[in-house]
């Protein structure tokens, strides 16, 4: 996909096309949860719980996407081999002729979550985030596989502060210009809050 991909525009939560999905998926919306330009990011009912699902809408391009298919199963299949992760992937991923989805389990708070709400963290909770985020970079990077896109939302924390690295990016593109915030727009800054997360290397001329 990368910089290849065309700029889209705002849709409605009744055209998310849930239908496009096979019906042994049986998933409900639930809850649009990010209206980002790149991905819509919607949570859905499922029969084992919830789900979240970024919808990637087809804009009439013709972007192959069977590479980054392959990729996302094989970051998938090396994590599997993890004793103790701390890296989550996408569970599933389908295309359909209007649009491509992936899917993993739903938590229900990620670190910018967790950090602004109470009981607040104490000195070693947060050394203990540290440290396992600092594990699952090195569980990952191990074995060749960059996230791509590192930010507070991207970091799942359970009840009892256990750490995931999760909605790993290796389609999203490895440079931008610093120059043109367009492209840091359209990709990274799905919170609209203008908060910057990308290493320093990202940016090029």
């Amino acid at each position: 996909m990368g910089n290849k991909i065309a700029r889209t525009t705002q849709v409605s939560a009744s055209e998310y096309y849930l239908h496009d999905l096979p019906s042994s998926y049986n998933l409900v919306l639930k809850e649009v949860l990010g209206r980002g330009r790149f991905f819509k990011s919607i949570l859905c009912k499922h029969d084992e719980g919830l789900v979240l699902v970024k919808v990637y809408f087809k804009r009439g391009d013709s972007i192959d996407l069977r590479d980054y298919e392959r990729r996302l199963l094989q970051i998938k299949e090396i994590f599997l081999a993890l004793d103790h992760p701390h890296v989550w992937p996408f569970q599933f991923w389908q295309e359909t002729d209007k649009a491509a989805y992936l899917l993993r389990q739903y938590f229900f708070n990620n670190l910018h979550d967790r950090l602004s709400t109470r009981p607040f963290l104490s000195l070693v909770e947060k050394k203990w985030l540290a440290f396992q985020l600092l594990l699952a970079l090195k569980q990952s990077h191990e074995r060749g596989i960059c996230h791509g896109d590192i930010k507070c939302e991207n970091v799942l924390v359970t009840s009892w502060n256990w750490l995931y690295l999760a909605d790993f990016a290796s389609f999203k593109p490895t440079y931008i210009p610093y120059d043109d915030p367009s492209d840091f727009s359209f990709f990274f800054d799905t919170g609209g809050r203008r908060l910057c997360y990308l290493a320093p290397e990202v940016c090029n001329c």
